[in-house]
């Protein structure tokens, strides 16, 4: 049936059946079946069956056809290709723009900046929020948050601490998605983190740290 789907040009069945003969499961184990069925799926815009495919081309030194694909797999978000992407980039010639394809463009700004640059972002950012009229509900905001993207739950964070952009204000919860952002590998939530426990700890009240969000991104 998955077979039957893919044939009809559902690239997410076709990405399965690829993995299925690429692991023997549900059939014998066959890599150029598992390839052909990636390249359909990839084809028509699966970021996996590009990943799976752009890996499998490397591992047989077609370098040129793989990387194409883990760009492509990489640019649809797929955090893995990016990752591939980055090991290669350390051990080929590959351009710059490689080692941040597919970044969060925050947080790959924040991660080419020291201290200083990233509090000047930060402080750029957060005259953005203040002032700038929304550009999506706060349904589709916390959605995209949920589903893990760090810009969404950057922004999220912010309009819980400025109380903007139809959000009551709520520290706990600014905390709570900024400690998330971060943990994403948003180097700009993460100094905002640092600014705020920082301003906590020095601050005439100030006893004792903050205690910590518990946020876990399992």
């Amino acid at each position: 049936w998955l077979a039957a789907a893919g044939e009809a040009g559902d690239a997410y069945a076709a990405d399965l059946v690829g993995n299925a003969y690429a692991n023997g499961e549900g059939t014998t184990r066959d890599l150029p079946q598992a390839r052909r069925w990636w390249q359909r799926a990839a084809a028509a815009g699966n970021a996996d069956a590009q990943r799976r495919l752009g890996e499998s081309l490397l591992a047989d030194d077609r370098s040129d056809q793989g990387v194409t694909w883990l760009r492509d797999a990489a640019d649809r978000g797929d955090r893995r290709a990016h990752a591939d992407l980055a090991a290669l980039y350390r051990h080929r010639e590959l351009p710059d723009a490689d080692l941040h394809r597919g970044e969060n463009p925050v947080a790959a700004l924040g991660a080419r900046l020291d201290a200083t640059g990233v509090n000047a972002l930060f402080t750029a950012w957060h005259t953005l929020t203040r002032n700038t009229p929304p550009v999506q509900s706060v349904e589709s905001l916390l959605g995209r948050a949920r589903q893990g993207d760090p810009l969404a739950e950057y922004q999220l964070a912010m309009r819980y601490r400025n109380g903007s952009w139809a959000v009551k204000r709520d520290p706990h919860q600014a905390m709570v998605w900024l400690q998330r952002s971060a943990d994403a590998g948003n180097r700009v939530a993460a100094q905002t983190l640092s600014d705020i426990r920082h301003d906590h700890n020095t601050g005439p009240a100030a006893t004792a740290p903050p205690a910590s969000t518990g946020i876990s991104r399992t």
